[in-house]
């Protein structure tokens, strides 16, 4: 099994980072996993291992699109929500 990242999508004030990824589902091919991270700007993300991502709860497409609206933050973007919207759904 391998990690296939999706998407992902970084807001946050210039001192720290905000992160949400998309990857496959390593045991649902058709289902996605969702990893949100984030810490000081001198902060460095790694990745989830395919163990962990298993161990993740199968997610469909609303699910996803739910998780993202929940960590969508406005004052903290870069982009229009539509956007990145737009871009996540071409994604999945």
């Amino acid at each position: 099994m391998e990690i296939v990242e999706l998407f992902s999508y970084g807001q946050g004030a210039a001192y720290e980072a905000d992160e949400f990824y998309v990857y496959k589902h390593p045991k649902y091919p058709r289902k996605y996993a969702v990893d949100i991270d984030g810490g000081c700007s001198c902060y460095v993300y790694e990745p989830p291992t395919v163990e962990q991502l298993s161990a993740e709860t199968p997610l469909g497409k609303r699910e996803v699109y739910a998780a993202f609206l929940k960590w969508w933050d406005p004052d903290y973007s870069h982009d229009t929500k539509l956007a990145v919207m737009d871009s996540l759904r071409a994604a999945l």
